[in-house]
């Protein structure tokens, strides 16, 4: 029944990839706003597990590979690249990814994902060569990640509009499930060595993410989502590059923050398992931040909260890591980051949605997963390289704190220009006659700089940002 459903479930989806160009009118297309759409969230929540919360126990590995010279030749940038391989070699050819869901439908490209996820990690645990790593858990992992991620968060919007904000803040959420992997994981290290910890890990994955494709379904053939690799509209658009740079800083801050604490903690003087408890708070936080953040945007906008989310990590990565200097302000730290740092997941979605529109919805994901990659390949080695002193200098990761906080400064910034930019193009769009009620086509809408630089300090705009 599972093959069947692989097989025959998304022959729909397929026919869609071939008449997805058709124009549909925002207005024309009921969204359900929940129905089945909270088994589709559930499904999500399942499958952020599998991939990104369990990617978050890269960080233990890292630890013991630094710890234990596991790799001979191996420096700590080799190992850096191979966390940001796993979080961007996939999601790099994320327009690639869209054109075949379009072409063989979602299940089908999930269904390889699911595969070449459980390949990478397993086979890791067999790597006897630096090499072997980079292929096996940086690039194949990587790309099952992106082979799953893509296509199943996609469906999200198409079930919601109201509560759009909500569904994917409590679909991240599963992230936090990092939690578990990190301290399970932990102790399968600890016991029987990272190999067997690896093994453990890729069928955990692979069973989650059979029950993610058998619940998975998709309104593609109400919405008619694009599945172009290139869209001029979507790259010609201000705000949707202002959209990806602010993703682009976001994921350098997080994936600093995500992959550092484990070993920072160890050398504040900690033990192996206190570093991985300490990284696994991060997960904790997300789990509880992602939600509310995700109903607040629901209530006041996506891009209000993600100013406001963006500010707040840049002052606690300064004021709370930077002087933490035992067990309890580490862990302090990692809740707060938790909690806050991670809502870049919550607040794209809706971002992407609000600035081109249901229709090339996936398009614009796209862009801004491309540029996602080159800051979740480069983060790690950044971050990395920025770290000084030994393993027990407790000023080790003074420079990649600070460099965690410009990063989510900056990064509101833009957000800041972005909603600047949404406000000036409702106005022109409600004075041109050409006002929508959820304001999806106006992509086409041409903005002047000046008009921009006027709204930077506007309060309220016609339309909730």
């Amino acid at each position: 029944m599972f093959f069947k459903n692989i097989r025959n479930g998304d022959n729909a989806d397929v026919e869609e990839g071939k008449t997805s160009q058709h124009s549909v009118t925002p207005a024309s297309v009921e969204i359900p706003d929940g129905g089945y759409g909270w088994v589709v969230v559930f499904a999500n929540f399942l499958l952020f597990i599998s991939t990104w919360g369990s990617n978050t126990s890269y960080a233990i590995y890292l630890a013991d590979y630094l710890r234990n010279d596991t790799f001979s030749g191996a420096t700590k940038l080799d190992y850096g690249a191979i966390g940001g391989l796993t979080f961007g070699a996939g999601v790099l050819f994320a327009h690639l990814i869209n054109f075949l869901i379009g072409k063989f439908g979602f299940k089908q490209v999930m269904f390889v994902g699911m595969l070449v996820q459980f390949a990478g990690v397993f086979i890791a645990s067999y790597a006897t060569k630096l090499w072997h790593l980079y292929l096996t858990q940086g690039v194949l992992q990587g790309f099952g990640l992106a082979l799953l991620f893509m296509p199943g968060f996609t469906i999200i919007p198409q079930w919601f509009k109201r509560k759009r904000v909500l569904a994917l803040g409590l679909v991240s959420s599963g992230s936090g499930s990092g939690l578990l992997f990190n301290l399970g994981m932990q102790k399968v290290l600890e016991r029987f060595g990272y190999k067997w910890a690896l093994r453990t890990q890729s069928f955990i994955c692979l069973f989650l993410n059979i029950i993610v494709l058998i619940l998975m379904k998709s309104r593609s053939k109400h919405i008619k989502p694009s599945y172009k690799i290139y869209d001029k509209v979507i790259f010609q658009s201000f705000g949707m590059w202002m959209a990806a740079l602010y993703q682009f800083l976001a994921i350098l801050g997080y994936i600093a923050i995500l992959y550092c604490l484990s070993s920072f903690t160890q050398s504040l003087g900690y033990t192996p398992f206190q570093g991985s408890l300490v990284s696994s708070m991060v997960s904790l936080g997300a789990f509880f931040g992602r939600p509310l953040f995700g109903f607040l945007g629901d209530k006041f906008g996506p891009v209000h909260m993600g100013i406001i989310s963006s500010m707040l990590s840049a002052l606690f990565s300064l004021a709370l890591w930077i002087p933490a200097r035992n067990l309890a302000a580490a862990v302090a730290f990692a809740l707060v980051a938790g909690a806050i740092c991670g809502t870049i997941w919550v607040i794209f979605g809706a971002l992407a949605v609000r600035v081109v529109g249901m229709q090339r919805f996936q398009m614009g994901l796209a862009l801004g997963l491309v540029v996602l990659s080159t800051g979740s390949i480069t983060g790690p080695v950044i971050t990395i390289s920025l770290t000084t002193g030994g393993a027990a200098n407790p000023k080790q990761y003074q420079h990649p704190a600070i460099f965690v906080g410009v990063c989510y400064f900056v990064s509101g910034i833009v957000l800041i220009v972005l909603r600047a930019w949404l406000i000036a193009r409702d106005e022109i769009a409600l004075s041109d006659g050409d006002y929508l009620k959820e304001g999806e086509m106006d992509i086409h809408i041409s903005v002047p700089p000046s008009k921009v630089i006027a709204n930077l300090m506007r309060i309220k705009g016609p339309r909730k940002t």
